[in-house]
């Protein structure tokens, strides 16, 4: 009976496995498995092939035209970049193993209240000297099997059973065989120090937070491609429209050219035409430098994409096709404030940091407290010549024992202890102080980010005036030069002045555009709120970017999930 009590009184140390967490369900880990499953990216063979994703890897055939001179042209959405980029990146495939690291970093965590089964087996041969040469050998084989498991009290189990048989020929003993059975149970629960479930699931949930924080950090970096993307892609447009301004502005000035050359026997000099070509020349190398640029700007975006019709080998021009905005919006500063705090990854991350920091707070405190330590067991046992009579014997409990004890252990001025907990206590207060650090930064960055946003929107107004009365300006010259229909030098340096300051009119107008357009993605970046932007939800990316299946985006619809994914594909 004593035995049926104490096994009922442990009833609650024979717990089960501690979970890990519920780290499924739409958690981002979905999408770093979608990552590792089709990691690395397929690429393609041959000299080059390290650089060129495969075919057929990376979603649906992009448009591609060619010109009667045989070059090609993609014509490329920004919402068809993200995606392909979320897709590709390889930005992005580099950090995200840290959620599934995280995660498995956790399972290891919860493994600490594992059940663990043990077992032995052991012969034992024992010949001590004897005066009259007679055999006194004794022979002992002892088998042990048991479970034992932490569990999260702190508390140790400890279920045993053993099996000795002995053959002995030595005089002393009265039997020349015989077996002796056992079984036990000990337990050893902490009652002050490493007590209970706070400080024994510390490093569980700290664990957890962990993977919290990498989730986080991952989030973070899928926004930087992703802005990165968005800015590659204006500053595409930026760069292609320069490449126009610099060749109308240099057909003008050729064409100038070309009519002072006509009317070198009429009434231009030699001055006036050297002047021209001279202008014609320089703005020759303005063009070069601005297509350089294009193709500067194309391979960096095409690094983000990292698609098999466009990546960092690609022969073919990218065409972008969606227009940049014009339209001025309104932004309240306290409501992108609140969203940041809400959506930003870096206080998200800061507040992990604050909840990692007090479990170890609680911890190290408890640390302190000396060592007191409840020991109880009992064990039951027989012996007899016969293997079953020694069984039989064992479970009438006539032979059963128990212990039960206290032990405590406290070191003296107990240093380490006390210095731990207050650099713990530091440590949140640090914690603290970087999350209001981060917080000031971002308010910082927020209210910079609208007022770019306001001055570029203000930029878009006056440059478009500036081109419309350089334009006029220039028209008004050419109204001149075919009324008074001759040519002098100070005239044909007014001419060529006003045709440059139309190209500078029509390039700081595209700069305040791209700018004005970019301010809003960097303004979305900074509140955390970029992916929504375009349609992305973290929870189903897997349905956006998985390589398997696409969802096809038509026009500039921001993407939705779709349920493309393959049945199995994410199972553990």
């Amino acid at each position: 009976m004593l035995a049926l009590t104490l096994a009922t009184a442990m009833t609650p140390f024979l717990g089960s496995c501690v979970s890990p967490g519920n780290f499924d369900g739409g958690q981002i880990i979905d999408y770093d498995r979608a990552i590792l499953n089709a990691s690395p990216q397929p690429r393609a063979g041959g000299r080059t092939g390290p650089l060129q994703p495969a075919p057929g890897t990376t979603g649906p055939a992009l448009r591609v035209e060619t010109d009667p001179a045989g070059q090609s042209y993609i014509y490329l959405s920004l919402d068809e970049a993200v995606q392909r980029a979320l897709a590709n990146s390889v930005d992005i495939q580099v950090v995200a193993y840290e959620p599934a690291i995280a995660r498995e970093q956790a399972i290891q965590a919860a493994a600490a209240f594992d059940v663990i089964l043990f077992g032995s087996a052991q012969y034992q041969k024992q010949l001590p000297p004897s005066l009259y040469g007679l055999d006194t050998t004794t022979r002992t084989t002892t088998y042990q099997l048991g479970v034992q498991q932490t569990v999260v009290t702190g508390a140790t189990w400890q279920l045993a059973a053993s099996w000795t048989r002995v053959l002995d020929n030595s005089l002393a003993s009265a039997f020349r065989s015989f077996y002796q059975p056992a079984l036990s149970l000990q337990v050893q629960q902490p009652l002050l120090r490493n007590a209970w479930p706070e400080v024994n699931l510390a490093q569980l949930r700290i664990a957890q937070l962990n993977y919290q924080n990498s989730t986080a950090q991952f989030r973070q970096r899928v926004e930087t491609v992703v802005n990165s993307v968005v800015d590659g892609y204006w500053a595409l447009i930026q760069a292609r429209a320069n490449v126009d301004i610099q060749e109308d502005l240099l057909k003008a000035t050729e064409v100038t050219r070309d009519k002072i050359r006509q009317r070198l026997e009429i009434d231009a000099t030699v001055v006036e035409l050297k002047q021209a070509e001279a202008y014609v020349e320089s703005r020759r190398a303005a063009l070069y430098r601005a297509q350089k640029t294009v193709f500067d700007v194309q391979d960096q975006l095409a690094r983000l994409i990292a698609d098999a019709q466009i990546n960092t080998i690609t022969q073919c021009e990218i065409i972008p096709t969606t227009p940049p905005a014009k339209i001025p919006v309104e932004i309240d500063p306290t409501d992108q404030l609140a969203l940041a705090l809400v959506y930003n990854p870096q206080l998200e991350q800061a507040r992990l940091g604050i909840s990692a920091a007090q479990i170890q707070v609680r911890v190290a405190k408890n640390q302190t407290l000396p060592s007191l330590n409840l020991q109880a067991g009992m064990s039951v046992a027989d012996i007899d010549t016969r293997a079953g009579g020694a069984v039989e014997n064992m479970f009438t409990f006539d032979n059963l024992g128990y212990n039960l004890g206290l032990v405590l252990e406290y070191p003296i001025g107990n240093r380490y202890a006390q210095a731990l907990w207050r650099q713990r206590q530091y440590e949140v207060g640090r914690s603290i102080s970087t999350l209001q650090n981060v917080s000031d930064n971002i308010a910082v960055l927020i209210r910079e980010r609208i007022r770019q946003i306001r001055t570029s929107y203000l930029e878009m107004q006056a440059t478009r005036l500036a081109v419309d009365a350089a334009a006029e300006q220039l028209e008004a010259l050419n109204t001149v030069e075919r009324v008074r229909g001759r040519l002098t030098p100070e005239f044909l340096q007014v001419k060529l002045s006003a045709q440059g300051s139309l190209a500078q009119a029509r390039l700081e107008e595209l700069a305040a555009i791209v700018s004005y357009n970019q301010a809003l993605a960097d303004l979305a970046m900074v509140t955390g709120t970029i992916l929504q932007q375009y349609g992305i939800a973290m929870e189903k990316m897997p349905n956006v970017i998985e390589r398997r299946g696409w969802a096809v985006m038509q026009g500039d619809t921001p993407a939705r999930p779709i349920d493309l994914t393959t049945p199995g594909m994410l199972e553990e």
